[in-house]
């Protein structure tokens, strides 16, 4: 069966006469009659010529804000986050746990449950915030939901200063007073436990007062995981 757009294509091709007129610079001029043997020739190039090229510059490469090529860049961005979070579920450190943003992939929640030393029985949650140029960028903030007494956490924002370890300062100078501050602070972060998250997220940690008929069968189901592992 014949290629319909072939047909028309070749079909709509027409050979230009010989004598068909010509117009040049808005006269009418009538071509003279090519011979059949006759064929277009190129100038000689002289000898001593040297031929002229222009140097074909390449496209210009959209490159996102992370260094990676701008098509791949989300997709390399959320590849090394969901690496990042699997390292963290592995190293299974205890008491920390940490859920991704529905959102964001830049942004994670997480509760810390103190069991040992000053802190003990503290329920302190947080939010991490990644940087949009990861891995390139500064490092992540992290901000506590109820600012925790520490010399690493700032009283009014709530953020631990992740840039620096103790430098100067040491507690055993007031121990006493470290302890009661420390004790302050868990009991005002356990107070606020119920407290909406302060981001709307399907994915924000949230607590609820216990609930036996909604609580125990969930509690049951880990505690049975747990003896299998």
């Amino acid at each position: 069966m014949m290629n319909p757009f072939w047909s028309m294509s070749s079909s709509a091709v027409r050979k230009k006469p010989d004598n068909e007129e010509k117009i040049v610079a808005g006269d009418q001029k009538i071509s003279p009659p090519r011979s059949s043997s006759a064929k277009k020739q190129l100038p000689t190039i002289p000898k001593n010529a040297v031929p002229i090229t222009k140097p074909i510059a390449p496209a210009p490469t959209a490159v996102s804000t992370n260094g990676t090529h701008a098509s791949y860049g989300p997709f390399y961005l959320e590849y090394s986050l969901l690496a990042e979070f699997t390292l963290v579920v592995k190293q299974k450190l205890p008491g920390v746990y940490v859920q991704p943003s529905y959102r964001s992939a830049l942004m994670w929640f997480g509760v810390i449950f103190m069991r040992h030393g000053l802190y003990q029985d503290g329920v302190f949650k947080f939010t991490v915030y990644i940087p949009d140029n990861y891995p390139d960028g500064e490092c992540p903030r992290l901000v506590f939901d109820i600012p925790v007494f520490h010399p690493l956490v700032d009283p009014i924002s709530g953020e631990l200063d992740v840039k620096r370890a103790f430098a100067k300062w040491r507690y055993e100078k007031d121990v006493q007073l470290f302890k009661s501050k420390v004790v302050d602070s868990v009991k005002l972060c356990n107070s606020h436990l119920f407290d909406q998250p302060k981001i709307e997220d399907p994915y924000a940690i949230i607590f609820s007062p216990w609930n036996p008929a909604l609580h125990d069968e969930a509690r049951e189901t880990m505690l049975a995981h747990k003896v299998r592992v």
